[in-house]
């Protein structure tokens, strides 16, 4: 597996290029995190985020002629579809058009609209359906496998 922090200027170019406007500001970049960080998975969606956390903290990158650090903005969305769209939402509001490991299939499902209309950019959710493996999403960088063949695969073998 590769590790995160190499992907961290190709993320930050994508996000210039995909996104209508950029994160790019006096702060730094900023990306939204909308997980579950209590509840059932709140274990997985601390790890994720202090990991992406702690990738952003080691690792900058030169865009435009300058160091650009990072900053991750994390909401709880307890596994709830519905929150995680309201989340992205309110961080939207908030100017971050960026998102890194949204957790949940059906919480990045709820944002396709916002990824089509190119408002906002979606890196390596934590989730795997077919939807969003769609070419024409172009505002949608995955790096997780489909779940569904390697479920198919195992059967087929066992």
């Amino acid at each position: 597996m590769v590790p995160f922090h190499r992907f961290f200027p190709v993320i930050s170019l994508f996000l210039l290029l995909a996104a209508d406007s950029t994160p790019l500001n006096a702060n730094g970049l900023r990306y939204g995190f909308s997980g579950s960080l209590s509840g059932h998975f709140g274990t997985y969606g601390l790890m994720i985020s202090r990991g992406i956390q702690a990738a952003f903290k080691k690792h900058a990158c030169t865009l435009q002629g300058k160091t650009v650090h990072a900053e991750l903005v994390c909401m709880d969305d307890r596994g709830d579809a519905a929150t995680t769209k309201t989340n992205i939402q309110i961080m939207k509001k908030d100017g971050i058009n960026a998102f890194v490991g949204i957790m949940g299939t059906r919480g990045v499902q709820h944002v396709i609209p916002l990824m089509q209309s190119k408002e906002i950019a979606v890196f390596f959710p934590w989730g795997s359906n077919q939807t969003l493996q769609d070419p024409k999403l172009t505002n949608i960088v995955n790096a997780l496998g489909l779940v569904e063949p390697q479920i198919d695969h195992l059967v087929h073998t066992i």
